[in-house]
């Protein structure tokens, strides 16, 4: 078994699954995977599947969990931390001490690049759909948005909330001993402000 939610505990593992390659690898070992199988699923050769591999086994994001026989060849199986990777925990506290600058640069440049990486795996998702009616039962928000700073802490709790029973229910379909019908989806949740500092609208109407 893995963890729900694993939180990552250095920039450098933020940094690792900031490619989108490796990105991609962690997403697929929910269960055990070899180096050979991640090769076949992203098609690229084994070498390579195996230095980004490795790159994950060095900080701890993928785990080895064994070994296998396959054609006659002993294959190592490795597996993801945890099904949710969250750097919640590396965001600098601006309610204590303010970190380095270039800590900063440095923590919200990886954040950027993994977020980019989460993006290009959903977008792959979508592509690749084989059910038909998956783009009509899904549902999809793009909007800039104009929020008040309550408002704003208002849907960002709505949100983490509805993050929160996701997991949950998920983890209660999959320690379920009855046969039950599942279907598998990805959630991709984003909330980005645009800008820093919050600008009075006094006739908002007249301008729209």
């Amino acid at each position: 078994a893995i963890q729900d939610v694993y939180y990552l505990e250095t920039i450098e593992q933020l940094q690792a699954i900031s490619d989108p390659i490796r990105y991609r690898m962690v997403v697929m070992m929910t269960t055990p995977m070899t180096g050979a199988q991640l090769a076949r699923a992203l098609e690229m050769s084994r070498p390579r599947a195996r230095y980004h591999l490795k790159l994950l086994e060095e900080v701890g994001i993928v785990e080895f969990v064994g070994e296998g026989m396959s054609h006659g060849i002993t294959e190592k199986y490795f597996q993801v931390v945890g099904r949710m990777l969250s750097f919640s925990k590396l965001m600098p506290n601006y309610q204590e001490d303010i970190v380095a600058d270039d800590m900063n640069v440095e923590v919200f440049s990886a954040i950027s690049q993994f977020l980019a990486a989460m993006l290009d795996v959903s977008r792959e998702s979508i592509l690749k759909s084989e059910a038909k009616e998956s783009m009509s039962q899904g549902i999809w928000f793009d909007f800039a948005s104009i929020l008040k700073p309550n408002e704003i802490e208002y849907v960002k709790g709505k949100l983490s909330d509805l993050r929160e029973e996701i997991i949950e229910m998920t983890r209660q379909n999959r320690m379920t001993t009855e046969p039950i019908s599942v279907m598998e989806f990805r959630t991709t949740l984003f909330l980005t402000l645009l800008s820093d500092v919050f600008e009075k609208v006094e006739d908002y109407e007249n301008d729209v």
